[in-house]
């Protein structure tokens, strides 16, 4: 028997990249339509190689925390509404940005952002006298940013504003499947 598909009259790619692999993936390509976000559009660069508000001998790193766990499932054989478990999920990712920085002879800053439908209660990691984990759940997003040296997340569209605004970026998925 034949699966038939159905597709809306319009389907918007935000640019050009992603409607050249929709039309690869078979989408017909009068269907087909970029439209970029506004929101990008007004985007400056940071043009500084220092961070806002940062001592110079510190490192400020901004975490984009996500809501995996609870959309695919925390461990692998799970799932979640949105799929099945991806490899990793942002308490995977924490952890281990957790355990590869607080050993650093360093002043290190993480602030964690969390994502703004998350309802989740996270374990405080405890400061020493040169590491501290904050979590933020409300403030400014372009302010974040701008303070911070380094942006990690896992697939947020936060690191492409991250990147837009000219700070380094690290897009991190340990274990990734598929």
């Amino acid at each position: 028997h034949s699966q038939e598909t159905f597709l809306p009259d319009i389907v918007v790619c935000p640019d050009t990249f992603a409607k050249c692999e929709a039309i690869e993936e078979g989408l017909p390509a009068e269907r087909l339509e970029v439209c970029t976000l506004p929101f990008y559009d007004d985007i400056e660069p940071f043009h500084s190689s220092k961070s806002d508000g940062v001592e110079e001998d510190s490192l400020e790193l901004l975490f984009i925390s996500e809501t995996h766990a609870r959309d695919f499932g925390r461990e692998p054989g799970a799932s979640g509404p949105l799929g099945d478990f991806l490899g990793y999920s942002e308490f995977s990712v924490r952890d281990d940005i957790y355990n590869g920085l607080n050993s650093f002879d360093r002043n290190i800053r993480v602030t964690e952002k969390l994502h703004p439908s998350s309802s989740t209660v996270y374990d405080i990691f405890s400061p020493t006298t040169t590491f501290s984990w904050d979590i933020e759940t409300g403030g400014y997003l372009e302010s974040l940013i701008r303070r911070s040296h380094l942006v990690i997340g896992m697939r947020s569209a936060v690191l492409l504003q991250a990147l837009a605004m000219s700070k380094p970026v690290v897009s991190y998925q340990p274990g990734l499947l598929g």
